[in-house]
């Protein structure tokens, strides 16, 4: 399930940035150099995108991969952990 969540997020996320499907597929195709069939297998779901896939995907229209993390764990607070030189 957590699969299909981050799937679906991920997404949403690319439609907020591409609001028109074709020019999404178009995207896709340029980004991940793939053919317009399996970019819309993947935002079908039908292929998942690979991590090094949704990267390159990040990378080039700046979605933060951290945002889709918060997807799985809403109910849950982020810390940072802070280390000190002795």
């Amino acid at each position: 399930m957590k699969r299909e969540l981050l799937h679906t997020h991920f997404v949403l996320l690319l439609q907020k940035r591409e609001p028109d499907k074709s020019k999404l597929i178009e995207l896709l195709m340029d980004i991940l150099c793939i053919e317009k069939d399996s970019a819309y297998r993947r935002l079908r779901g039908e292929v998942p995108f690979s991590f090094a896939e949704a990267i390159t995907i990040g990378e080039r229209l700046g979605i933060s991969l951290d945002g889709l993390m918060g997807a799985l764990y809403e109910k849950t607070k982020n810390f940072a952990l802070q280390q000190s030189d002795f």
